[in-house]
């Protein structure tokens, strides 16, 4: 019997939000487990196939713990 070792990573709860700079205004997307921003931005652009339009990225926010 063999078992595979898995190394966990810390994963956090981001909130990624669509900016648009033409219009100053950011909206929410989802929430999405990642071990960081950047990750968390790929896997948000992997599951919902979202493409980069004019004057518009993708920002990922970690929760302010309160």
């Amino acid at each position: 019997m063999t078992f595979k070792m898995e190394r966990k990573m810390k994963s956090d709860s981001y909130t990624i939000y669509e900016y648009n700079s033409g219009t100053n205004k950011y909206i929410r997307m989802c929430e999405i487990e990642a071990g960081d921003a950047e990750s968390a931005k790929r896997e948000f652009i992997r599951r919902t196939g979202w493409k980069k339009r004019l004057d518009t990225f993708l920002f990922a926010k970690i929760p302010v713990c309160r």
